[in-house]
């Protein structure tokens, strides 16, 4: 078993904004913005709430998907790992299978130019999650896109 976060997409904030709902997930110190669906942002929302070793206000707690797994007929789950200084939980909770299926991608993402169209730079203001400025957005390469959705294709068969 894993002692530490290292590789795992930490989850930085789900909202909502003009009736759409987004996540936020920082990997290997890059920030991304994504869509989700009401009940993927509810999920995320009860990830964000978890506080498993003290509730006293002004605590750090961080956030990280740490795998998960599930079917069709029996649902997904995903196991958020929580982390306040040296101590760490998992906890298992319900999700969609398109939050699953996203946050899985993000694990097992391993150049980052393929994600560039949903990255937020660090200059813009983090509490409004600025759109990416046309410059920066660039569209990751159709084949490397298309081999990575294949290997979650398979996995989510295989299972």
């Amino acid at each position: 078993m894993r002692d530490n976060h290292d590789g795992m997409p930490e989850i930085l904030d789900a909202f909502a904004s003009e009736g759409h709902y987004f996540a936020v997930v920082k990997v290997a110190s890059r920030r991304y913005k994504f869509g989700v669906s009401r009940r993927g942002y509810l999920a995320l929302r009860r990830a964000k709430q978890l506080r498993p070793f003290d509730m006293m206000p002004g605590l750090k707690y961080r956030h990280f998907f740490a795998g998960g797994c599930g079917t069709v007929e029996a649902g997904y789950w995903i196991e958020v790992r929580t982390e306040l200084n040296k101590d760490a939980t998992k906890t298992r909770l319900a999700a969609p299978k398109d939050l699953y299926a996203n946050l899985l991608w993000f694990e097992l993402l391993k150049d980052p130019a393929d994600a560039a169209y949903l990255e937020i730079p660090f200059d813009a203001n983090p509490s409004l999650y600025q759109a990416i400025p046309p410059q920066k957005a660039a569209l990751p390469k159709a084949s490397r896109l298309n081999r990575l959705r294949t290997r979650v294709a398979r996995w989510f068969t295989d299972r």
